[in-house]
């Protein structure tokens, strides 16, 4: 079509680096039993023309360094961090309605380690939700950022099954393992 891709050699080395690649290895998981494929198999996504979709809405595959760029180069502006959050939160509670009535803690897990977050484990805890996520994608940024998008998509998803503002403001980050391990709680 003519498109020249766009190159940053920063990301780039990073990418190719033994640190990257030992943090981003696949693993087994624990709690999640679904994968992209599975939810392509029962319908749940669909795959036509190279394009996935859930529920009429169109997903595409990104490299999760983008999440770290984008937070890392919005916390430069002011209220940017603010509006990402915003338009995070926005998506999962648009996300949660157009899925219907379920299971906030079974969706997240079901659904975002299936698109590649990670082994994901959300509970309930005494009215308060945890999520545990070992094996997120990991990117040299970890430091500089609080997973905004991330966060922020979680929030409106629990808060759009739940139909209460649910904010997941902090965050726990653990490379101890040699993956990166994230604890969000509210």
């Amino acid at each position: 079509m003519g498109y020249k891709p766009i190159r940053c050699e920063e990301i780039e080395k990073v990418e190719m680096s033994q640190e990257y690649k030992k943090f981003n290895e696949i693993r087994p998981t624990k709690w999640a039993t679904k994968s992209l494929k599975n939810l392509i198999d029962s319908g749940i996504f669909e795959y036509k023309h190279g394009q996935v979709t859930y529920k009429g809405e169109r997903f595409f595959l990104c490299e999760a360094s983008f999440m770290y760029i984008l937070e890392k180069e919005l916390k430069k502006i002011k209220n940017g961090l603010k509006i990402l959050w915003d338009c995070s939160f926005e998506f999962g509670k648009n996300l949660a309605k157009i899925s219907g009535k379920q299971d906030p803690c079974k969706f997240i897990t079901d659904f975002f380690s299936a698109l590649g977050f990670g082994d994901i484990l959300v509970l309930k805890k005494k009215g308060k939700y945890e999520i545990t996520v070992k094996y997120f994608p990991w990117f040299n940024y970890e430091k500089e950022i609080n997973f905004t998008v991330f966060r922020g998509i979680l929030s409106g998803v629990i808060s759009g099954f739940t139909g209460k503002e649910i904010v997941l403001k902090k965050i726990e980050k653990d490379t101890r393992e040699g993956n990166l391990s994230l604890y969000i709680t509210e």
